[in-house]
């Protein structure tokens, strides 16, 4: 059982890194670093006025996080109905969510010019980080992995 709970408190937060890195590259796409923007792109084959592509871009975007938010408050109001963390808790969760959030937007390109091994580096500070904050708060990894699910081909987790 401990080896499963080590699993899945790695893989919860190795998807929180990998979020911040996706992240970090969806954002130099779309300001333009690393060449045409999706927005651009779409504005120029369908002659499109950028701005408004752009606008309803960061809408979708807007409406999706809310989504992932409002889906990650659900399973934590349960997770509390079920005893498994208590409303202070999830509270702190929340709270954490949001500022891990804050954190990809305020460093988005900050995984750009690190080498494989100093993201790799980096990403385990985050991981051993994030591991100390839910034991200092007493939260157990099936609660994290039940509201920050593992995606497919590394896309990170569903909260974003």
């Amino acid at each position: 059982m401990a080896i499963k709970k080590s699993v899945l408190i790695t893989g919860a937060v190795a998807t929180i890194g990998l979020a911040s890195l996706g992240g970090a590259a969806l954002a130099a796409t779309e300001s333009g670093n690393s060449g045409d923007s999706l927005a651009q792109k779409i504005a120029q084959k369908f002659n499109l006025d950028e701005g408004k592509v752009k606008a309803v871009i960061q809408e979708n975007r807007e409406e999706h996080m809310q989504e992932h938010k409002q889906e990650a408050e659900d399973k934590l109001t349960q997770a509390v109905a079920d005893g498994k963390i208590t409303e202070e808790q999830k509270t702190k969760l929340l709270a954490k969510l949001e500022e891990m959030r804050k954190n990809r937007q305020e460093n988005k390109g900050e995984f750009k010019d690190m080498t494989k091994e100093q993201r790799h580096e980096q990403m385990e500070a985050k991981k051993t980080e994030m591991e100390q904050w839910l034991k200092d708060n007493g939260i157990s990894e099936e609660v994290v992995e039940s509201i920050m699910p593992m995606r497919h081909r590394g896309h990170g987790p569903r909260f974003q």
